[in-house]
Protein backbone atom coordinates (compact mmCIF):
# COMPACT_ATOMS: atom_id res chain seq x y z
CA UNK A 1 0.00 0.00 0.00
CA UNK A 2 1.37 3.44 -0.86
CA UNK A 3 1.60 6.34 1.56
CA UNK A 4 -1.43 8.19 0.18
CA UNK A 5 -3.61 5.08 0.48
CA UNK A 6 -2.40 4.56 4.05
CA UNK A 7 -3.22 8.16 4.97
CA UNK A 8 -6.66 7.91 3.34
CA UNK A 9 -7.40 4.66 5.17
CA UNK A 10 -6.32 6.07 8.53
CA UNK A 11 -8.37 9.24 8.05
CA UNK A 12 -11.46 7.28 7.04
CA UNK A 13 -11.15 5.04 10.09
CA UNK A 14 -10.91 8.09 12.33
CA UNK A 15 -13.35 10.50 10.67
CA UNK A 16 -15.56 8.41 8.39
CA UNK A 17 -16.01 8.59 4.63
CA UNK A 18 -14.90 11.92 3.13
CA UNK A 19 -18.23 12.48 1.37
CA UNK A 20 -20.16 12.27 4.65
CA UNK A 21 -17.62 14.52 6.33
CA UNK A 22 -17.71 17.13 3.57
CA UNK A 23 -21.52 17.19 3.42
CA UNK A 24 -21.74 17.72 7.19
CA UNK A 25 -19.17 20.52 7.18
CA UNK A 26 -20.73 22.27 4.20
CA UNK A 27 -24.22 22.02 5.73
CA UNK A 28 -23.04 23.72 8.93
CA UNK A 29 -21.25 26.42 6.98
CA UNK A 30 -24.25 27.06 4.72
CA UNK A 31 -26.51 27.45 7.77
CA UNK A 32 -24.07 29.95 9.26
CA UNK A 33 -23.65 31.75 5.94
CA UNK A 34 -27.41 32.09 5.47
CA UNK A 35 -27.65 33.79 8.86
CA UNK A 36 -24.57 35.92 8.17
CA UNK A 37 -25.81 37.14 4.80
CA UNK A 38 -28.76 38.75 6.56
CA UNK A 39 -26.21 41.09 8.15
CA UNK A 40 -23.71 41.81 5.38
CA UNK A 41 -23.29 41.84 1.64
CA UNK A 42 -19.81 43.37 1.57
CA UNK A 43 -16.96 40.93 1.00
CA UNK A 44 -14.07 43.01 2.24
CA UNK A 45 -10.91 41.36 3.57
CA UNK A 46 -12.23 41.10 7.12
CA UNK A 47 -15.41 39.38 5.93
CA UNK A 48 -13.30 36.92 3.94
CA UNK A 49 -11.17 36.22 7.02
CA UNK A 50 -14.32 35.70 9.08
CA UNK A 51 -15.89 33.35 6.54
CA UNK A 52 -12.77 31.26 6.17
CA UNK A 53 -12.29 31.04 9.93
CA UNK A 54 -15.88 29.92 10.42
CA UNK A 55 -15.54 27.35 7.64
CA UNK A 56 -12.44 25.87 9.24
CA UNK A 57 -14.18 25.77 12.62
CA UNK A 58 -17.11 23.92 11.00
CA UNK A 59 -14.58 21.47 9.57
CA UNK A 60 -13.14 20.81 13.02
CA UNK A 61 -16.59 20.54 14.62
CA UNK A 62 -17.45 17.85 12.08
CA UNK A 63 -14.35 15.96 13.15
CA UNK A 64 -15.31 16.31 16.80
CA UNK A 65 -18.61 14.61 16.02
CA UNK A 66 -16.60 11.51 15.12
CA UNK A 67 -13.76 11.81 17.62
CA UNK A 68 -14.66 14.15 20.50
CA UNK A 69 -11.53 13.36 22.53
CA UNK A 70 -9.02 13.88 19.71
CA UNK A 71 -6.66 16.46 21.25
CA UNK A 72 -5.27 17.65 17.92
CA UNK A 73 -8.73 18.72 16.77
CA UNK A 74 -9.26 20.78 19.92
CA UNK A 75 -5.82 22.34 19.41
CA UNK A 76 -6.75 23.17 15.81
CA UNK A 77 -9.97 24.86 16.96
CA UNK A 78 -7.97 26.99 19.35
CA UNK A 79 -5.47 27.83 16.63
CA UNK A 80 -8.11 28.78 14.05
CA UNK A 81 -9.88 30.93 16.63
CA UNK A 82 -6.68 32.79 17.42
CA UNK A 83 -5.80 33.19 13.74
CA UNK A 84 -9.30 34.50 13.03
CA UNK A 85 -9.07 37.03 15.83
CA UNK A 86 -5.68 38.13 14.56
CA UNK A 87 -6.98 38.43 11.01
CA UNK A 88 -9.92 40.51 12.21
CA UNK A 89 -7.69 42.71 14.35
CA UNK A 90 -9.33 41.81 17.67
Amino acid sequence: MNLIAEINEAREKTYGHPKDHFVCTQSMFEAWLKRREQNTTILDDKEKVLRHTIYMLCEKLTRLAQTPVHKDTWDDIEGYSRAGKRGLGI
